[in-house]
């Protein structure tokens, strides 16, 4: 008998198919272009800041939107993460935090087309000089900065008090220090 196999709610045969196939992008997917952000250059510590961010699909591939991968949680559909970093005494950035949040795609983005992410991102509680990196990803394949694309580079100063806590102290100590 032909048909579609048999499926136990185990399995999840409550959930519906999804309209699009659930798949890893090709590589050559994973160009983009920065054209816009608006994220303020000062921040008050501990608060939120709200901006946006404008990139263009220079690839030959569609992005897929959360509807369009299929998955309600984001699987497989492209969207906007960001960690904070500072510089080092050399000029390197520094990652004080990993990825936070995610920012999604309103829907799919074809070649050529521009993507607005309308963000909201929490402020760290230290002050001092910043530098908020912010990169596309295929959720659970890849991020576009590891596949060449670049990454954008924001600095913003976290101003407010700062009170030291048991996180501020060192994790090591220089040899002869007991």
């Amino acid at each position: 008998m032909a048909g579609h196999p048999k499926i136990s709610k185990a399995q999840g045969a409550s959930r519906p198919a999804p309209s699009r196939p659930r798949e890893a992008l090709p590589d050559t997917a994973f160009c983009l272009q920065w054209l816009y952000f608006e994220l303020p250059s000062k921040a008050a510590a501990g608060t939120t800041i709200h901006g946006i961010v404008v990139a263009r699909n220079v690839s030959k591939s569609t992005w897929p939107d959360r509807k369009m991968a299929g998955y309600s949680v984001g699987h497989f559909a492209v969207r906007l993460s960001w960690r904070w970093a500072i510089r080092g005494h050399s000029g390197e950035l520094r990652f004080v935090t990993g990825y936070q949040g995610r920012a999604d795609l309103t829907a799919p983005v074809p070649p050529g087309g521009t993507a607005r992410f309308d963000v909201e991102i929490p402020v760290g509680k230290r002050s001092g000089k910043h530098a908020l990196q912010l990169d596309l990803l295929q959720e659970d394949i890849a991020w576009f900065g590891d596949r060449g694309s670049p990454e954008m580079i924001v600095p913003i100063e976290i101003v407010g008090p700062h009170k030291p806590g048991l996180s501020d102290l060192p994790t090591s100590f220089p040899s002869g220090h007991n």
